[in-house]
């Protein structure tokens, strides 16, 4: 591509322009013209445009990702609550998830917080709501992560302890697992609050930041609307008025709006369990 020329008549860098029209699947400059147009900005001043845009990427959510890691404690053992064991590094996502959980619950309205008995233990008889929506983050964290977190956990093991560990695996091998490098592994993530791994791994900081942030809107907002929207729920999906929401599965489909998903609802009353799927509530 030959260098664009601003109307000042200066040239842009091409590749710069080039990379940008690849990035956003288009064919030609008009493409990424529009684009930039809807920031207020335009050929003219791609670079300047993207340092800045750049720049102001604080990713605010991992100052608290890291708080929750160093306040927990030591990863020495395997203490699990919930139905998350399946997940890869689970004792390392869990322990984010359940700090997103407790700052979910300080931040919902007081309305809805009492609705959900969030003051109560493990948000009395919600328990099991709490316990899916956990699952959820927990789950989708390790997803995140796991690209990242297995090569550099590769990096502490030999050859034949990959390959006996597959093996292991694959014969259902009877006994506990050998855990010992991966609980050193994983104690030292958490006690520097992922910082050598972020450092090593920049977007990873954006993408855990970003999926935290939109998991506590997306819930924040599910909760808030089906307490507040109960007639609407009985009208349109037949949900009795005393139902009481005991299951939210998030991540049904295609993410749009910040993350969100098609979500399932699950109510139980006393005519038995209602199941809901919608894409807005």
């Amino acid at each position: 591509m030959a260098d664009v020329v601003s109307s000042g008549g200066s040239p842009v860098d091409s590749g710069l322009v080039t990379a940008w029209i690849k990035a956003l699947g288009g064919t030609s400059v008009d493409h990424l013209q529009r684009r930039l147009s809807w920031d207020a900005a335009s050929i003219n001043n791609i670079s300047s445009y993207m340092t800045s845009l750049l720049g102001s990427q604080q990713f605010p959510e991992i100052g608290f990702i890291q708080a929750w890691l160093k306040e927990s404690g030591p990863i020495d053992t395997e203490q699990r609550d919930l139905n998350c064991q399946n997940v890869p590094f689970v004792d390392l996502w869990l322990r984010i998830a359940l700090g997103a959980m407790e700052s979910l619950t300080g931040s919902l309205p007081e309305h809805v917080a009492n609705a959900y008995q969030v003051k109560e233990s493990l948000w009395g008889q919600y328990k099991d709501l709490r316990a899916d929506l956990i699952g959820t983050l927990t789950a989708r964290l390790s997803t995140i992560g796991q690209p990242a977190m297995w090569e550099e956990f590769n990096k502490r093991r030999t050859a034949d302890q990959v390959i006996f560990a597959y093996l292991d695996q694959a014969a259902n091998a009877p006994g506990p697992p050998r855990r010992g490098n991966y609980f050193a592994f994983l104690e030292e993530l958490r006690s520097d609050g992922l910082e050598g791994l972020l450092a090593r791994y920049p977007v990873l900081r954006r993408h855990l930041s970003t999926v935290i942030e939109n998991w506590k809107q997306s819930t924040s907002e599910i909760l808030t609307r089906v307490h507040e929207d109960r007639s609407l729920l009985h009208k349109s999906f037949g949900v009795p008025s005393g139902a009481r929401l005991i299951g939210v599965t998030q991540g049904q489909g295609d993410a749009h709006r910040s993350g969100r998903t098609v979500s399932i609802l699950t109510f139980s009353s006393d005519a038995g369990i209602t199941r809901s799927n919608t894409h807005r509530l």
